[in-house]
C-alpha cells in the first residue's frame, strides 16, 4: 500500500501538468471576445420595508451545530479509547513472550 502513494502522487502531478498546458494551449483571440453590455439602470421593484426581530442565529441550526459537535467528540473519544485499550493488552502479550 506504501509504494502506491508516490506512483499515485506522480500519476496526478502528470495529469495536472497537461491539463494546465491544456488550457493554455489555444486562447481565445481578442477580437472573437464577445462582451455583453448590461444597461446603466436595472429596473427592480422596491421592497417593503419590514421589521427583523430576529437577534441571534436560529434555533434549528444551533442544535443541528450542538449535535454534530456532540457526534464528532463521540468518534473521536471511541478511537482515543480504542488505543488506549489496546496498548496495555500488547505489552501484556510482549511480557509474558
Amino acid at each position: 500500500m506504501r509504494q502506491l502513494i508516490p506512483v499515485f502522487f506522480a500519476i496526478m502531478s502528470l495529469f495536472s501538468a497537461f491539463s494546465t498546458r491544456a488550457a493554455h494551449a489555444n486562447p481565445v483571440p481578442q477580437d472573437q471576445l464577445v462582451l455583453q453590455a448590461t444597461p446603466a439602470s436595472v429596473p427592480t421593484s422596491t421592497p417593503e420595508a419590514t421589521v427583523s426581530t430576529q437577534t441571534g442565529p436560529p434555533l434549528s441550526l444551533t442544535l443541528i451545530l450542538l449535535g454534530m459537535c456532540c457526534v464528532f467528540v463521540l468518534v473521536i473519544g471511541v478511537v482515543v479509547l480504542g488505543f488506549i485499550a489496546r496498548n496495555p493488552k500488547k505489552k501484556e502479550e510482549d511480557n509474558s513472550r
